[in-house]
């Protein structure tokens, strides 16, 4: 039930630090996890690897999980929520 206005960041940016301070959520095409809206919890510049951070409290049911920057599709920087 939630409306998110995102930016695209693009692919030639990804080997630079996200602004996770400035935009605290992440939406993260990836090659087999799908569509997923997280935090980016850490960046590792010389593995190009995230760390993943649920938005769900559960942390048992939903713990953190990295990803490879060169398995995920496109990464949006959320904006703007709306709750409905």
């Amino acid at each position: 039930g939630t409306i998110v206005t995102c930016r695209e960041v693009k692919r030639d940016l990804w080997t630079s630090k996200f602004h996770t301070h400035e935009w605290p959520n992440w939406i993260i095409i990836h090659k087999t996890e799908g569509i997923v809206a997280k935090q980016i919890s850490k960046q590792c510049l010389e593995t190009g690897t995230l760390t993943l951070r649920s938005l769900n409290p559960d942390k048992d049911r939903y713990p953190d999980f990295e990803v490879k920057l060169d398995d995920c599709v496109q990464i949006f920087n959320v904006v703007k929520r709306e709750l409905r």
